[in-house]
């Protein structure tokens, strides 16, 4: 009975081994991680960082040809240590530029910038090159269009809710602002992408308005403001009489019916004021003949605003030639 219970001793022990020796490894190789982590920091690195630019004082009634980068690239060299604190402090912030400082001038050296950058940056972070080299500050006199602004929405509905009225927004136009050459080819804006889902109640959001990104102009509102009015849906028909377009007989023509049923929802704040007059249904006279009378099919043409899924309650008619 004592050698079965000391085998079965050993293999507890060679297990408790195989543990420790795991966790032996494990911290080891942490441990040689964290030296070479250190090791790399301490050497030395030829990096390239995006700084922001902040232009202001901007002449008035000018307007620059070219846009003005909104960052500059930046070689620099650096220990490993000295970056990662840069990146820790979120990086430069926005370097500024005076633009009154350089009224007279056509061109900007962005060499010139690079006390203010290497301030900025941080001292042991040594800048070699900035991209670009010159920032273009040729002028010339502002041209402005005041232009519509066309939304960009996406909107789903909850069950039995609708639209009850125009969408409204403020302001509807803008002034844009920039060259003679590109201002007036601008027709309209458009807003960014608005997504809304299962809309019960009336509803206010904001728009952002899309920006070009490579042409030099500015605008007189950034964001848009709109209201869409939502109400309940309930059930309406309306008798609406059929109408004869293209009428090639000079005989009188009667329909049988001569008038339809419209079936459609519509908004409780609409309800109404909707009307049979609102409507408009037809049959093409040049589909009748003498002979087969095959029976007209009927179209509707148009309708009211804010009333969903109309139906009509049927989709042909007879109709009987009369000397």
């Amino acid at each position: 009975m004592a050698k079965p219970s000391t085998g079965g001793s050993y293999k507890r022990k060679n297990t408790f081994n195989l543990k420790g020796e795991w966790k032996g490894f494990t911290v080891c190789l942490l441990l040689a991680f964290f030296l070479w982590v250190l090791t790399s920091l301490n050497e030395t690195y030829n990096s390239r960082l995006e700084v922001n630019v902040r232009y202001i004082n901007q002449p008035r009634n000018l307007v620059f040809s070219n846009q003005l980068p909104p960052t500059l690239r930046v070689n620099v060299n650096a220990r490993g240590w000295d970056l990662l604190g840069y990146y820790i402090r979120g990086g430069s912030g926005n370097v500024l530029v005076n633009l009154e400082d350089y009224r007279n001038f056509n061109y900007l050296p962005t060499n010139r910038l690079r006390g203010t950058l290497q301030a900025q940056i941080a001292d042991k972070v040594i800048i070699h090159d900035i991209f670009p080299d010159t920032i273009s500050l040729r002028k010339e006199r502002q041209y402005s269009s005041k232009v519509p602004v066309k939304l960009n929405m996406s909107l789903s509905f909850a069950e039995q809710h609708g639209i009850s009225g125009d969408i409204e927004f403020f302001p509807d136009s803008v002034t844009v602002t920039g060259s003679r050459e590109i201002i007036p080819k601008i027709k309209y804006v458009e807003t960014l992408p608005v997504q809304l889902n299962k809309l019960s109640n009336t509803t206010s959001t904001v728009a952002e308005i899309k920006k070009s990104a490579t042409q030099n102009i500015h605008y007189s509102a950034d964001r848009i403001r709109i209201t869409i009015p939502m109400d309940k849906l309930t059930e309406k028909i309306a008798e609406v009489p059929i109408q004869i377009v293209n009428q090639k007989f000079i005989s009188n023509v009667r329909l049988i019916p001569q008038r339809v049923s419209i079936n459609f929802l519509t908004t409780l704040t609409k309800y109404h004021s909707i009307d049979e007059n609102l409507f408009e249904v037809v049959v093409d006279g040049q589909e009748m003949d003498t002979v087969l009378q095959k029976p007209l099919r009927v179209q509707l043409i148009s309708y009211p605003k804010f009333i969903y899924k109309p139906r009509l309650s049927q989709e042909y008619v007879d109709y009987i030639i009369t000397r």
